[in-house]
């Protein structure tokens, strides 16, 4: 088996595992006075590849031990393009661009938005691990 038949057969495997054990969750937060409506699934982790050219996984990885202290602007379009893509997965009519989506809202507060989305993140893996807030 080569590499890329190998990189293939994990993806597999991976959707194979959200689609089995995970499920659709869906959860409406309050921003800047405007109800969004973010949405979970097996699906999200590809909807966010194809968008974004990255791997979820792997950035979810770089933001889970980010403080506000060390902030970055790579840390928060991060953030903003996994909360964008739970959006537009929720709801189709938002605009196809996420600064268009994101400039919607007078102020996007991380850091009441994050653990909310997490959560949710977490629960439409069917985990019952505890999220740490940033």
């Amino acid at each position: 088996m080569n590499k890329s038949q190998s990189f293939d057969l994990e993806w597999l495997v991976l959707i194979y595992v959200l689609i089995v054990k995970g499920e659709t969750m869906e959860k409406v937060i309050e921003i800047s006075g405007k109800e969004t409506k973010f949405k979970a699934s097996a699906t999200t982790t590809i909807r966010y590849r194809k968008k974004f050219g990255h791997d979820l996984i792997q950035d979810l990885n770089k933001i889970s031990g980010a403080k506000e202290q060390t902030m970055t602007a790579d840390v928060l379009e991060i953030f903003a393009n996994f909360a964008y893509i739970m959006a537009k997965q929720a709801d189709e009519s938002i605009p196809d661009d996420v600064w268009e989506w994101l400039d919607s809202y007078e102020v996007f507060p991380y850091e009441t938005v994050y653990p909310q989305i997490m959560e949710l993140w977490a629960k439409s893996l069917g985990t019952t691990v505890e999220i740490k807030k940033a």
